[in-house]
């Protein structure tokens, strides 16, 4: 029985789709396919963009974070020689160069500073993975072991919630790269505890804050975007319904005018949060190239993530603009007043058909024409009867999409 009543609610649903859509010409059926698919697809990338990113944030990312070990392990030893080579400089014995023990103290001591480091770390709009490719011993067809690296990889995520943005300082601490802290910022430690009550520090957690803060207005501008297309869908339904009848046509008047309305809000929430996110994330990644891309650590944009994001915008400007742009651009309800050279040519005919039963009655005509008033034909009989040039003729019509 409930099968039955689901294949009925469906048949007559096919119904009114086909008996909405042969009373549209192809260009109204074609603008009505643009505006579903372009709603649509507003929710369906709202969607992958929050949500989704949400569920796999090691697919869809909106940042990676490169921290390999061998280009950090480089960037260290460079920082660390030039600073003993400095320290000797300065010194009394005014010597060059490092000695052969003093690189192997040096090498082992950074080594061990970036061993359980991983290779790469995503950040995504809920959390981040981190990524490690390990070493594997196989063992040989002639009977030895062989170190195999990179032979497999390790993935660990963690959803930090809607207030997550990438905390790259805080992360180095986590991760134990305190001597990039330090050579970096001039972290100092006190009992193995990060101080962070420096100007440096204090500077970094302020734009940490508002970074923050600008990143959870976007999402939920996002959000705000795809509640309003959902509304609007439902609107859609209702405004083709009412199109074709007459009179409904005031209610079809204010469903258009609220439609268009909202497009336009979604349309600039949507540019403020495509903008934002953008200009976010390129700052990001502009602070973190100029003070930590000499210690071996690069980040990038998620690719696949901001090209969702953009066709999101592109969707919002293509549905904004066959809804607000014909209603408020194309769209033209007022129909222009005749012109004295139309209505000079009218009274012409008149004065034709007036002069032939003027002919047939016997009856006389009078023309009479002032400078301050228009012309006007008289017809001289028991009834003054008199026929205006400013009357008009055709009722103003509206073209409505």
């Amino acid at each position: 029985m409930r099968f039955g009543n689901v294949l009925a609610r469906n048949a007559s649903l096919w119904t009114y789709l086909k008996v909405t859509l042969s009373q549209l010409d192809a260009f109204d059926k074609l603008l009505l396919w643009v505006r579903l698919i372009t709603s649509v697809g507003i929710i369906v990338f709202a969607l992958v963009l929050t949500a989704f990113s949400a569920a796999s944030p090691s697919s869809l990312y909106l940042g990676k974070l490169d921290t390999s070990s061998t280009n950090i392990l480089e960037g260290l030893f460079e920082k660390l020689s030039t600073s003993v080579v400095s320290a000797k400089l300065s010194g009394i014995n005014n010597g060059a160069g490092l000695t052969t023990s003093e690189i192997l103290l040096l090498t082992r001591y950074v080594d061990s500073q970036v061993q359980n480091v991983p290779d790469y770390i995503k950040t995504g709009v809920y959390g981040w993975c981190s990524m490690k490719r390990d070493s594997e011993e196989l063992w040989q067809p002639d009977g030895t072991w062989r170190e195999v690296r990179n032979a497999t990889t390790s993935t660990k995520c963690y959803r930090e919630g809607a207030q997550y943005l990438l905390n790259y300082r805080q992360l180095l601490d986590d991760l134990g790269l305190r001597i990039v802290l330090s050579y970096a910022y001039g972290y100092t430690f006190e009992n193995g505890v990060l101080d962070k009550n420096n100007t440096e520090s204090l500077k970094y957690n302020k734009f940490m804050k508002s970074s923050t803060g600008t990143k959870n207005r976007m999402v939920n501008l996002i959000y705000a975007v795809s509640v309003i297309e959902f509304v609007i869908l439902i609107s859609i339904i209702i405004y083709y319904s009412l199109r074709n009848e007459p009179l409904q046509s005031k209610r079809c008047k204010i469903l258009l005018h609220s439609i268009s309305l909202m497009k336009l809000v979604a349309f600039i929430c949507s540019l403020v949060a495509v903008i934002e996110f953008t200009i976010l994330s390129i700052t990001m990644r502009q602070k973190i190239s100029d003070e930590l891309e000499s210690f071996g650590f690069s980040y990038h944009l998620g690719a696949g993530w901001f090209a969702c994001l953009w066709i999101f915008a592109f969707l919002n400007i293509i549905s904004c603009l066959v809804w607000t742009g014909f209603e408020w651009c194309i769209t033209n309800n007022d129909t222009a007043a005749p012109s004295d050279d139309n209505t000079s040519t009218l009274g012409v005919h008149m004065i034709s058909l007036l002069e032939s039963q003027s002919r047939d009655d016997g009856k006389d005509l009078e023309i009479t024409e002032t400078t301050a008033s228009p012309l006007k034909l008289t017809k001289t009989e028991t009834n003054l009867t008199r026929y205006s040039k400013t009357q008009r003729l055709v009722e103003p019509s509206s073209f409505i999409f």
